[in-house]
């Protein structure tokens, strides 16, 4: 087997040798960048690599996005052994429901595709299904036509109504359901609970749920939502991850073997009462009414590693003895206004303080964290932060957060040579800022109406994803050969996008840097402010701002998500301006809602 990556024309041949040509743009997920397989694999355009078994090349695919993985099965031979390599990825986890472009955890799944796999026509097993049940849909056909192999399924998670549930039920059994997810439980059938059941979420409408005991012995997940009082349902003894939202009274004692706590936004707020488990890791209390004396007096489990109080009415943390051991503490969007004086744990690697009134960094000993967030609130009146020249950063910090804050010394604030994420605002001469030489990820901002000139930073070639907001660009090649994600906003002028990028999103009310924007061959995910003139074939994801109505444009041959809105809406955009691909799955803005829910929820049994 040889793999040629060559020109952006796409052409597929095989010989009896089994060459497989790909003639694709360069792609980040395959090319080389810190920390990839991929870098000793493929090694650049117009090359042909020496025999790769099998084995490597199921590897390399792991990092392939699905859109793509599904464009390799459908244009190579049918009787080429890389075909059933790739079936074997895109269809090993599978969900059937509305398609989310924000979902790549799994490949999004039509029935003709489901048909398929139930015959044998398709070559592959599904280990893992998840699919939506609110009607009796193409889906629930499939179920009824197919139950063997439905059945026969290693893992399937469900999210919808007992009514679908139960008529699935009539027809597959319920034993390899691991994940159930209801969206009115007040009334819950525990006959409908499957036997094997691992992860369950129910929630109940501000409503008194029925008496829940016996549950499943494998439970080990249990998240509640909206309950009156949650003091009727039993946890199980196995039970290892609770979460409880905006709901009532709620149990003092927890299993012993509980190692996750969520308690978010509920009425009973008295966390002093509670009798936490020794096992305990993970501690999650959001709640307004947790003050001062409350933080202060709190008997923390030992074996705590990750707290979080943020939206509680913390003002300070002088005096608190935190869990020794703890790793992770978010206290985002509460009111401390200071750190000095403030023991933080030895062991702490995270810290997020997001949303406090914080004005200084000065005379405040950090540990050897690897993440800070000091962001402010961009809706406070409060003091920020405006000097950090003389804070001394763990020289291990990988990711900083000061987003919001009006730093003004940045070209004098010393940063750990190893960080890898910034994300920050100025008001500084680009020339004087200087980064560190690994860094990866950048967001930048600066004042609204800049002439700061994007092109006077002195970037990082390490670079895979970049921000920045408010400037002038000039279509001037950038030295960044690993940048992946790009994303600019109220810029002026004309940019030049890397062939690197995948996703790209640009937003500027100046329509001059969209008039000659030439997008790359192997964008995938797309963000613009107004139509364009063209778009390239491997955008699967397309986002439109101030959309022409009288505009006629060819829409990507793979897509699978759009997103359409018009500057002054005067009613949905005419269907035969969109010219929309058979490939698309979710549609979304100003078009007509018959047309929306005919691509939504397109799928037909066959």
């Amino acid at each position: 087997m040889f793999i040629q990556v060559g020109s952006k024309r796409r052409h597929w041949a095989t010989d009896p040798y089994s060459i497989w040509h790909i003639h694709a743009p360069r792609d980040p997920y395959l090319h080389h960048r810190p920390g990839r397989l991929a870098t000793q694999v493929l090694q650049g355009p117009g090359k042909v690599l020496l025999p790769l078994p099998l084995e490597v090349i199921a590897y390399i695919l792991l990092h392939v996005p699905y859109p793509n993985l599904k464009f390799f099965y459908d244009n190579l031979p049918a009787g080429d052994s890389l075909r059933l390599v790739i079936a074997s990825k895109l269809y090993e986890n599978v969900h059937y429901g509305q398609y989310d472009p924000n979902d790549q955890s799994r490949y999004h799944i039509s029935i003709s595709e489901l048909v398929g796999l139930a015959r044998g026509e398709i070559k592959a097993l599904i280990r893992s299904l998840s699919f939506h049940g609110y009607q009796n849909d193409a889906f629930l056909s499939f179920c009824i036509r197919y139950p063997v192999f439905v059945s026969q399924i290693p893992q399937i998670e469900f999210d919808g109504t007992q009514e679908y549930l139960r008529s699935y039920a009539s027809n597959v059994p319920l034993d390899n359901m691991f994940k159930l997810r209801f969206v009115e439980a007040d009334d819950l059938d525990m006959h409908l609970i499957p036997p094997n059941l691992k992860e369950v979420f129910l929630n109940f409408n501000d409503l008194s749920p029925p008496v829940f005991k016996r549950w499943p012995s494998k439970l080990r997940t249990l998240e509640i939502r909206d309950c009156e009082s949650v003091l009727d349902i039993e946890l199980p003894a196995g039970l290892e991850l609770l979460a409880c939202f905006d709901s009532g009274e709620l149990w003092r004692q927890f299993p012993p073997g509980l190692k996750k706590l969520k308690l978010v936004s509920n009425v009973d707020t008295f966390l002093n009462d509670f009798t936490f488990p020794d096992q305990l890791t993970d501690l999650t209390f959001d709640s307004d009414d947790f003050e001062d004396p409350d933080i202060v007096l709190l008997q923390w489990p030992t074996s705590l590693k990750r707290l979080d109080l943020s939206n509680n009415a913390i003002t300070s943390l002088v005096g608190v003895s935190l869990p020794r051991c703890l790793e992770v503490l978010r206290l985002e969007f509460c009111q401390i206004y200071t750190l000095e004086n403030v023991n933080l744990p030895s062991l702490l690697k995270q810290l997020y303080l997001k949303g406090n009134p914080l004005s200084t960094m000065d005379n405040v000993k950090l540990p050897n964290l690897r993440i800070l967030d000091i962001s402010a609130n961009p809706n406070s009146n409060s003091e920020n932060i405006e000097s950090l020249s003389k804070v001394q950063f763990p020289s291990l910090l990988e990711k900083l957060v000061a987003e919001d804050q009006p730093v003004s010394d940045w070209s004098s604030t010393l940063l750990p040579t190893g960080l890898k994420v910034l994300l920050i605002q100025t008001s500084e001469h680009p020339l004087s800022l200087t980064f560190p030489p690994t860094l990866e990820v950048l967001h930048l901002k600066f004042p609204e109406s800049s002439d700061s000139s994007i092109f006077d930073l002195k970037l990082p070639t390490t670079l895979y994803l970049l921000e920045v907001k408010n400037g002038i660009s000039k279509r001037i090649p950038w030295n960044l050969p690993y940048l992946k994600d790009m994303t600019m906003v109220n810029l002026t002028g004309n940019v030049l996008i890397p062939d690197t990028v995948k996703t790209l999103s640009l937003e500027s009310q100046d329509w001059s840097l969209f008039r000659n924007l030439k997008v790359p061959y192997g964008v995938e995910k797309l963000k613009v402010s107004c139509l364009l003139k063209e778009y390239p074939d491997t955008v699967v994801d397309l986002d439109i701002e101030n959309f022409d109505t009288h505009g006629d444009v060819q829409m990507p041959l793979q897509l699978r998500s759009l997103r359409v809105n018009t500057c002054d809406f005067t009613g949905p955009i005419p269907e035969e301006n969109l010219k929309l691909p058979k490939t698309l799955q979710r549609l979304e803005g100003d078009v007509a809602a018959c047309l929306a829910e005919s691509v939504n929820w397109k799928y037909k049994i066959s």
